[in-house]
């Protein structure tokens, strides 16, 4: 169109162009399209199933179910160690630090409910991943009724509330050299297998730690899908949750409470604590009774809190 115009201009002399400027031009547009052309191929080819892993978890979202541990029976099948049912109290830090106003909402509550101050919330975030929010962070083990029913009123998305279990050791401080105990995991217990959640509990000592794959049973997995907003729109349970193999031991219940009493009687009697006693059955090598003064009661060990009672036991 130009051309035509300026065609008919007497004052407008045409200079033909060289060849170089267009060959410019166009390896100029040819490498343009390549970068854009290879970064297409990179996504799509080369970390397509990195964005689809990524696409699926945003639409849905994975919740554990734990799985009961087994019971720890005696010779007789007197239960030694079982589970009772808990309530958790879990922090979802993706949807605590959506926004300001629900981060301060979640702390206020926190602190008039729980009296967890708002200063050891913010470390404990600040200590997870800053790449995984996923597994949430745990702020109690186990809830009072009063607590969980003025928590569930909140309606708080960052606030999860979860059943559970802990375990209860029957005659604690009598069986405890035997039976152990169990304990949430550590650091090094994820590092150590992946399969582990900062949910879980594994043995610590005595034939809990021993046998703990045993004991440990297979935890459930629930599906929920999420719209964009992240309400849920679906849920469902991909597997259901399977209980520990239950243990049973050579130990006679009656026989080691007898001897426990008796060794303590005996040890006051010479004014002195520490002692041992180990009862085999010499025909077959089976451990009857297996007792060590001074002792300790495993269920402050595998609870929440009693921070400074456990201190005393694993410093003495």
């Amino acid at each position: 169109s130009l051309g035509d115009d300026w065609s008919r201009d007497l004052d407008v002399v045409e200079v033909p162009i060289e060849n170089r400027p267009l060959i410019y031009l166009g390896t100029i547009i040819f490498l343009v399209g390549a970068v854009f052309l290879g970064r297409i191929l990179y996504l799509n080819v080369f970390l397509g199933d990195y964005y689809k892993i990524r696409s699926e978890a945003n639409a849905s979202k994975h919740d554990r179910i734990l799985a009961p541990r087994g019971l720890i029976l005696d010779r007789n099948g007197k239960t030694l160690a079982d589970n009772v049912a808990t309530f958790s109290l879990l922090l979802d830090a993706k949807e605590f630090l959506k926004t300001d106003e629900l981060r301060e909402k979640t702390l206020q509550a926190l602190e008039e409910t729980l009296y967890i101050p708002k200063a050891l919330v913010l470390d404990l975030v600040e200590a997870a991943s800053g790449e995984d929010f996923v597994t949430p962070v745990v702020l109690s083990e186990d809830l009072t009724q009063d607590e969980f029913i003025e928590l569930k009123g909140l309606n708080l998305p960052s606030l999860v509330i979860e059943s559970g279990f802990k375990r209860r050791y029957q005659n604690g401080a009598v069986f405890a050299p035997v039976v152990g105990y169990v304990g949430r995991v550590s650091a090094e217990d994820l590092k150590a297998d992946f399969k582990f959640s900062n949910r879980d509990f594994i043995g610590r000592a005595g034939v809990e730690s021993f046998y703990d794959k045993e004991l440990r049973g297979e935890s459930g997995t629930v599906v929920k899908l999420t719209n964009a907003k992240g309400s849920t729109l679906l849920s469902s349970k991909m597997n259901e949750p399977q209980i520990g193999k239950s243990l049973r031991l050579t130990i006679d219940s009656g026989f080691q409470y007898y001897f426990y009493s008796r060794l303590a009687a005996g040890l006051r009697v010479l004014g002195r604590g520490v002692g041992v006693g180990l009862a085999i059955n010499p025909q077959n090598g089976e451990i009857l009774a297996m007792v060590a003064l001074p002792s300790f009661d495993n269920n402050i060990l595998s609870a929440a809190g009693h921070s400074s009672e456990k201190r005393e036991i694993l410093s003495s």
